[in-house]
């Protein structure tokens, strides 16, 4: 067996061991520099060999452009793709007017476990919604198209949308910050072990192609495996 897949193995099976029921696993990434400058409104994602959870069991939200009204009505029409796929849809002007304080904006951010956007007002949410839903990457908005790019404008095509959002639910994201620890979501403590391994092991591969890559300066110091509320276990170098 490949020494690294080893060394994840074990700090996964003891991070588990020690561990409380359905805890969120992060690979936590220190890098030798920050990769950029300022905070980037949009996440990487990285596909997961296993998915975390059902789309259908998760607490989506859709933010869109005004009038929300149109999109709800293709978007939830009774027997489209997508009738039962969103907790709610929301317009960027309801938004803004619901997170004024932030109270509001705490309830918010804890009412969804998905946010995604139409990419067309992505733009706009970064001053609405705050560092807040940007710190971790954990609800950072995820934006998509609502239809196919040789659609007619402002088309809304549920099967398309459901598509994006079945390959999103199968990923993870990663929120690029100035500073020099990131962090994504690879799974939870009540997975089955070798299914969380094997997530683990495949985000930490594509994160050390990504940022170290061929260059001559290696940018990942070290990564470690954690829980919110354990300590961090190495697993590279």
């Amino acid at each position: 067996m490949d020494g690294r897949l080893m060394s994840i193995e074990r700090s996964i099976k003891a991070l588990v061991s020690h561990a409380g029921a359905a805890e969120p696993v992060y690979l936590q990434m220190t890098l030798m520099e920050p990769y950029v400058t300022k905070r980037n409104p949009v996440p990487v994602l990285f596909q997961l060999p296993n998915k975390l959870q059902s789309l259908l069991e998760r607490e989506v939200c859709l933010v869109v452009r005004d009038p929300q009204q149109s999109v709800v009505d293709v978007l939830e029409k009774k027997g489209a793709p997508t009738e039962d796929l969103f907790k709610e849809i929301i317009s960027v002007k309801k938004l803004k007017n619901r997170v004024r304080s932030k109270k509001q904006l705490d309830e918010f951010f804890k009412s969804f476990d998905l946010v995604v956007c139409d990419e067309k007002v992505s733009h706009l949410l970064p001053e609405i919604l705050g560092a807040h839903f940007y710190k971790s990457g954990k609800n950072m908005p995820i934006p998509i198209k609502m239809a196919k790019p040789e659609s007619p404008k402002n088309s809304v095509d549920p099967k398309y949308v459901k598509y994006q959002l079945k390959a999103i639910n199968h990923s993870t994201a990663l929120a690029l910050t100035p500073g020099t620890c990131l962090s994504c979501l690879v799974g939870y403590t009540d997975m089955d072990t070798d299914r969380l391994v094997r997530n683990y092991q495949a985000i930490q591969k594509k994160l050390l192609e990504k940022f170290n890559g061929s260059k001559p300066k290696l940018t990942i110091r070290k990564i470690h495996v954690k829980t919110p509320e354990s300590a961090s276990l190495p697993t590279y170098p």
